[in-house]
């Protein structure tokens, strides 16, 4: 019941307009047994008209119970948990962020997700950006976990410390991912 009017919407624009879907929602077996599927479905059109949708439906109850478990504790740790994409030209992104960016950034994760200079920004004004930078360009050279601490001026201008650990991932491309936790350790510190 809850993903039916998703469901339909996707089908709705993939018969008018011929758009391929791919969405995951809850299926109902006929044992009553509530069960994670992947969906994928392109349309099929003759003389302009859509005469039929293909795909597939696929079983992904186990991945996405243990994806929901996961991010159910990632989003109870006292600290963002993220991950940190750096590619070969020198860009970077963040791919997951936890809710805990809101407490420890001073920013939701949405607002960080699409704009990850907000959080370089407040790194660059508690004056350590170049710290940070080096600590991790450390960490991608000699292929060891990163493990940095640096001053953070939140969004209202308070001061705070912050420590970070992360674990780099070399892929084939060049590009590193570092799954990473950052703590706000003000108080210890002081």
């Amino acid at each position: 019941e809850d993903f039916r009017e998703m469901v339909l919407a996707n089908v709705e624009n993939c018969i008018s307009t011929g758009e391929p879907y791919e969405i995951e929602a809850v299926l109902v077996s006929a044992k009553k047994k509530e069960l994670w599927v992947r969906s994928n479905a392109n349309a099929e059109f003759v003389d302009g008209v859509c005469t039929r949708i293909y795909g597939s439906i696929q079983d992904i109850n186990e991945r996405k119970e243990a994806e929901i478990r996961l991010n159910s504790l990632a989003d109870n740790l006292p600290g963002v948990v993220y991950q940190y994409i750096l590619y070969p030209d020198g860009t970077d992104n963040l791919k997951y962020v936890s809710k805990g960016s809101k407490e420890v950034w001073g920013f939701s994760s949405q607002e960080v997700l699409q704009n990850n200079k907000l959080v370089w920004e407040r790194i660059e004004a508690g004056g350590e950006y170049e710290k940070v930078n080096e600590s991790i360009a450390n960490s991608i050279a000699a292929k060891t976990n990163w493990t940095a601490r640096w001053k953070y001026i939140m969004p209202n201008g308070e001061l705070r410390t912050h420590l970070g650990n992360g674990t780099p991932n070399f892929l084939a491309d060049g590009t590193v991912l570092f799954n990473a936790v950052i703590l706000d350790i003000t108080q210890e510190t002081k």
